[in-house]
């Protein structure tokens, strides 16, 4: 089991006594693999990005020529 610090980066194999980040203290951590896994890819969020900003400009472009 690896911890993920989400305010410094850090990375390791164990947690503070407490439960807080041996790096800089927060309580940011989370195990790697159990919220990552929910999230979606950069990748996938840059190309929905880019995906919906072209909607977005061939709405307006359609709209100011009809």
């Amino acid at each position: 089991m690896t911890y993920r610090c989400r305010d410094c980066s850090y990375k390791g194999p164990t947690s503070g006594p407490a439960g807080e980040c041996p790096g800089c203290g927060s309580y940011a951590l989370f195990r790697v693999g159990t919220q990552e896994a929910e999230r979606p890819s950069s990748r996938w969020r840059l190309l929905l990005l880019a995906g919906l900003w072209t909607c977005l400009v061939i709405l307006i472009v359609r709209k100011l020529y009809t």
